[in-house]
């Protein structure tokens, strides 16, 4: 009795035991049939992960070699979550050493994500202390991130990236892809806690780094710009301004700046009217710097001659059922006067005999009305209507800058046209792309826009505006000592939005010029918004321009003729551009590691004393400023500059 119920407890068993081993062979075979791959998959993304590298982002330079942006690796914070048993004490903790929100961090701590960041590009010491807690789970990971050594410095055209590299504004958006360069996938292997043992990158490292642009930018004379440029603003009690100096005969931009400005290491910190470009980007009503090319077209077309002479209402004159003043009232004046003293009665009649088709067609060959195609994101293409859209009071307001909208960057490269025999230019802001190894990708090349007038006309609307530079005109606080320059005012009244018409109190204030203007090797064009102390272009922006060219000319290192010369005209002492360490102004060593500086320092003849660790941030003399070797230098080392 008692062995055959240990005979059926067996059998019972071993029933079980076999139906056990029939589920698990089911299971087996319904995971090999149907879940093999999907967990195949799983245990492959477990255990191997392919991670795409960030390429190292290519530098940018100014026409001289000067780093304006450049890429440095910064720590960054990472938790997987998975690992960390997360509470408020933890998150308190991380939150107090990263100087975030515990809640924040707490939220991170808890998510269902295998990887998230805590934060990136933190400083060294936020990194040390992370590390200090020894923490699983957590770690430091080194990224690159971008710095602007310069600060500042023509920052509204190299522009700033984004956390992750990408390309925001400026040169950095435009050229995005070019500076990128071609991404690195690597494949990594790890352990089952989650270790890298093994990895392998799938393209070569040289593929990793992407192309360096050059940039046409004359560093020292940027810097010279935009202190002028401030000090003007700052003079008049104005909203803001903008200044773009550029060579006529190549287009290039040596200088391009605005006030305000932005600081691109902490572009996410700037208030949005200062990241904004505003040379190539606002659009306002010229005023009277439009005058010279009503003249220009007038001339061209032979509608009148430089010996010409037109009655101007002793500064009154109707116009169907609208008044045009002069500032001062006239009688007869020859078109040189008109031009020198402005009359918008003169350029009216001008205007009446030119005819609104003609003069149309003419704006467009200056480029005005249409984008000039500068290499940068977000030029505007102004505001010119079409002929058949003008009636008789419109095409009087035209001649002296009203009913139409230009850009700066239009204004200059169309007085740049007057300076280069008639011919307008492409502006541009690269030079050169240079890969990675050294070798030019892509030069730039001058490009024409097209000649609107001849080169006896420009000539001509040259000596007239060198008469509004002399003793008499409106821009006597433009000139330059020994140096002819050829420019015009404008004093522009803003319209009103809340009413619709011209303010009585806002205007726009410029001035534009070239010198030497039989031979310009600069055209310079200063806008000033909404001045409040002194309205008139030849009171707040004139100084500028005189201020911006006398740097330019001694860059260039063009000399004044003797005093003695009654009738002074410049002397080229050379054709090319002075080289940053030339004895005509002080060299930038900013954004230069401590070794590089020591010896471009000891080359030049300096002696240097450095303060701090890291990249030159600051020096004394600045760059641009009057000096001599032999002196001292002050450097001034900050490691790049936290962004959190």
């Amino acid at each position: 009795m008692i062995e055959e119920t240990i005979r059926r407890r067996f059998v019972a068993l071993a029933c079980v035991i076999a139906s056990g081993f029939v589920v698990v062979a089911i299971g087996l075979g319904r995971i090999v049939l149907f879940e093999g791959g999907r967990l195949a998959g799983m245990a492959r993304r477990q255990h191997n992960q392919r991670l795409v590298l960030r390429e190292q982002r290519g530098t940018i330079t100014d026409r001289h070699g000067n780093t304006m942006a450049s890429s440095t690796k910064t720590p960054s914070i990472f938790a997987r979550p998975a690992r960390i048993r997360a509470g408020p004490a933890l998150a308190e903790e991380l939150g107090g050493r990263l100087g975030l929100p515990a809640h924040a961090v707490e939220n991170k701590l808890r998510s269902d994500r295998p990887f998230v960041w805590l934060k990136r590009a933190v400083t060294p010491r936020q990194a040390e202390a992370i590390a200090g807690l020894k923490l699983a789970g957590v770690g430091i990971e080194e990224e690159e991130r971008r710095y602007y050594p310069h600060g500042t410095l023509a920052a509204h055209v190299v522009g700033f990236t984004g956390i992750d590299l990408q390309g925001l504004a400026g040169a950095e958006l435009r050229f995005d892809d070019v500076l990128r360069g071609s991404p690195v996938f690597e494949t990594v292997e790890r352990d089952a806690l989650g270790r890298a043992i093994v990895s392998r990158s799938e393209l070569p490292p040289r593929a990793r780094r992407g192309a360096s642009l050059e940039l046409t930018i004359d560093a020292p004379l940027q810097f010279v710009a935009e202190q002028a440029l401030l000090e003007g603003v700052r003079r008049a009690g104005a909203k803001g301004g903008s200044v773009i100096v550029l060579d006529p005969a190549t287009g290039e931009i040596l200088a391009m700046g605005n006030v305000p400005t932005f600081d691109p290491n902490s572009a996410e910190r700037a208030p949005l009217d200062s990241v904004r470009n505003r040379a190539i980007s606002d659009m306002y009503e010229p005023g009277s710097t439009l005058k010279p090319f009503l003249v220009a077209a007038a001339l061209e077309t032979a509608q009148v001659s430089s010996e010409s002479v037109i009655y101007c209402e002793e500064g009154r004159m109707k116009v169907g059922r609208r008044i045009i003043h002069d500032h001062h009232p006239h009688g007869w004046l020859s078109v040189p006067e008109i031009l020198k003293v402005s009359s918008n009665i003169g350029v009216a009649k001008i205007a009446q005999k030119l005819g609104a088709r003609a003069y149309h067609e003419h704006l467009r060959r200056f480029g005005f009305g249409a984008r000039l195609g500068i290499d940068l994101p977000a030029e505007a293409p102004g505001m010119l209507a079409p002929p058949d859209r003008w009636s008789p009071i419109r095409t009087v307001n035209a001649a002296f800058g009203q009913g139409i909208a230009v850009t700066p960057l239009q204004m200059a490269a169309a007085f740049g046209a007057l300076a280069n025999g008639g011919c307008l230019m492409r502006p541009h802001v690269v030079r050169r792309i240079i890969a990675a190894d050294g070798h030019v990708l892509w030069e730039a090349k001058p490009q024409s826009l097209g000649c609107p007038i001849s080169a006896g006309t420009a000539g001509r609307i040259t000596e007239m505006l060198e008469a509004v530079v002399e003793r008499g005109g409106t821009a006597e606080r433009a000139a330059v000592d020994g140096i002819r320059v050829a420019g015009k005012t404008g004093t522009a009244q803003k319209v009103d939005s809340a009413t619709g018409r011209y303010s009585t109190t806002a205007v726009v204030a410029s001035f534009g010029g070239y010198l030497p203007s039989r031979s310009a090797r600069v055209v310079i064009f200063v806008v000033i918004d909404e001045p409040s102390r002194g309205r008139f272009g030849g009171v707040v922006a004139a100084p500028v321009f005189r201020q911006i060219a006398l740097e330019a000319m001694r860059r260039l290192q063009v000399a004044p003729a003797t005093l003695g010369d009654r009738d002074p005209r410049s002397v080229r002492a050379s054709d090319t551009p002075a080289e940053p360490r030339m004895a005509v102004g002080m060299p930038s060593f900013i954004g230069m590691s401590l070794r590089r500086a020591l010896v471009s320092a000891a080359e030049a003849g300096w002696q240097v004393k450095v303060k701090g660790r890291g990249y030159v941030r600051t020096q004394v003399p600045s760059p641009g400023a009057p000096a001599s070797p032999g002196r001292v230098l002050v450097l001034s080392l900050a490691p790049p500059v936290d962004v959190q």
